[in-house]
């Protein structure tokens, strides 16, 4: 959740979200044609972190794990596999971006079913 105080926007996630914003905004032109919506979720397991949960229009679900932690171009990889799918695959399934264990690099996937649940 977000809190206002002074007339400024304040909140946990509130930079990962803009930045996240910035990269889909850059890559749709129109976000708001696009996406219908972002979670934030907050896994019960203490072995994952959270993740933004992002609704595309056309059906396909991007999961941006950690985004606490470089979610700008996390967000800017799901962007280029979102452009690479066809648009059956837009219509369901997940992009999943997460740093690769151990070796820091990003890793962007399309799958039928999430792999952060």
């Amino acid at each position: 959740s977000f809190d206002t105080a002074d007339g400024n926007l304040t909140g946990e996630y509130l930079d990962p979200l803009l930045s996240v914003s910035a990269a889909f905004r850059d890559a749709l032109t129109e976000i708001r044609a696009n996406v219908l919506s972002v979670t934030l979720v907050r896994p019960t397991s203490n072995a994952r972190s959270d993740f933004f949960r992002i609704q595309m229009r056309e059906g396909v679900v991007i999961d941006i794990g950690d985004p606490s932690v470089r979610a700008e171009e996390k967000a800017a990889m799901a962007m280029v596999t979102y452009a690479g799918l066809s648009d059956e695959d837009r219509m369901f399934g997940f992009i999943t971006v997460i740093d690769s264990a151990g070796s820091g690099e990003l890793v962007s996937d399309y799958s039928r079913n999430s792999r952060l649940l």
